[in-house]
């Protein structure tokens, strides 16, 4: 857990853009290996089906109604889904003070993300990390100072020093990211000895392939077909609609149930 969310924080000092080809590249990736890891384990139902089309469908409607502020919504939906695919990981149940700190970063996301330039909007933010820091160093649970308070602070504190438009994305980025790592690592401890050699095939693959797409959309120059096709992949706007789709196949309404969960989490 300590390796897959502190890692990415040497990522913070490479700035937005990096970051945001990063998300968009390895997010595909990350998609792509959870849906042929799902039709493995025979998880795909029609309830499955449903939220993911229902992810997909909102999320557009989003893009076309918000333009690029659907960011902001996004951001928030994601921190949430965080939070619950860390706890279905780690078979832990929700405590009073996990929630205090997912409010807190949630606040000092939207504050920073809504007002941006704004001095006292990074203020403000700064304060609740602090105080989510404190909450989260004296709760007896760290599932969430570990996997979303530390990752979504060190990188706040450290754009705050030299805050520029859309900064807020980095703080972001890097638990986006830490989710990826993680994921991947939980999966590949879970495999049979004889499995997890394919594994690190196929997300070695599918993060090249897609990464190396990634930077072509945001960097190269293509004929117009082949861009409509890489932006309807790899645009910010439309990875936000893939990522809706993602975290809405993967509600779990019993995230604050006792009953056991017994299959691992997406």
């Amino acid at each position: 857990m300590l390796i897959g969310s502190l890692l990415p924080l040497m990522l913070m000092f490479f700035g937005a853009n990096m970051i945001t080809v990063l998300l968009v590249g390895l997010g595909q990736a990350h998609f792509i290996h959870c849906y042929i890891y799902q039709f493995r384990a025979k998880q795909v139902d029609m309830d499955k089906v449903v939220k993911w089309v229902a992810g997909l469908s909102l999320a557009g409607v989003g893009c076309w109604w918000l333009g690029d502020d659907v960011m902001i919504p996004a951001a928030l939906i994601f921190i949430l889904h965080q939070f619950s695919d860390d706890f279905y990981l780690y078979r832990k149940q929700v405590q009073r003070l996990d929630v205090v700190q997912l409010v807190l970063v949630l606040m000092a996301c939207l504050s920073l993300a809504m007002f941006e330039l704004n001095t006292m909007a990074q203020t403000l933010a700064a304060a609740l990390m602090v105080v989510a820091l404190l909450v989260g160093f004296i709760g007896k649970q760290k599932v969430v100072f570990w996997t979303l308070t530390i990752p979504f602070a060190l990188p706040l504190f450290y754009v705050l020093q030299n805050y520029q438009e859309r900064d807020w994305l980095i703080p972001l980025g890097i638990i986006i990211l830490s989710h990826y790592l993680r994921w991947m690592m939980y999966v590949y401890q879970t495999r049979a000895q004889e499995q997890k050699w394919g594994f690190v095939t196929e997300a070695l693959i599918l993060n090249a392939i897609f990464l190396l797409y990634a930077l072509a959309t945001m960097f190269g120059g293509h004929s117009e077909w082949l861009n409509v096709l890489l932006q309807g992949l790899f645009s910010i706007q439309a990875f936000v609609v893939w990522t809706m789709a993602h975290i809405f196949s993967t509600i779990r309404p019993r995230l604050f149930t006792k009953k056991a969960r017994k299959s691992p989490a997406f």
